[in-house]
């Protein structure tokens, strides 16, 4: 014999409760991922949101120049995002937040000379 009207009827409802709750996370997910977006930047909407080129945004990162990056992971090719509240705070007084940042001992402000490798290791002679 077959499932009774009410079985099934009782089966789709907690079905379409269960998906309910599903579009719900899923909702709040892609609500959590847009404040994210709009809180952290990737290098090419950290440059336009400062009127720069790309180029120039990672070349002020190796000058420890501009607001500073977080580094995602610990590789040299690891990738970087910005904080929307740091370039805000840069694009309103870029010699106070450069102050600010070398203040604080920015390891990312304090750019390491090209020589000093060497002056670190003498060649032998």
């Amino acid at each position: 014999m077959g499932e009774s009207i009410m079985a099934r009827r009782y089966r789709a409802r907690l079905a379409a409760e269960r998906l309910q709750e599903r579009l719900q996370a899923d909702e709040a997910a892609i609500e959590e991922l847009a404040r994210f977006r709009a809180a952290w930047l990737d290098r090419g909407r950290a440059a336009a949101a400062l009127g720069i080129r790309p180029r120039t945004l990672k070349q002020w990162q190796l000058e420890g120049r501009g607001p500073a990056p977080v580094k995602l992971g610990d590789r040299r090719q690891s990738r970087c995002l910005w904080a929307q509240a740091d370039i805000d705070a840069f694009l309103s007084d870029p010699a106070g937040y450069e102050a600010r940042k070398h203040a604080a001992g920015d390891p990312a402000g304090e750019p390491v000379a090209d020589g000093a490798a060497a002056e670190d290791h003498p060649a032998d002679g």
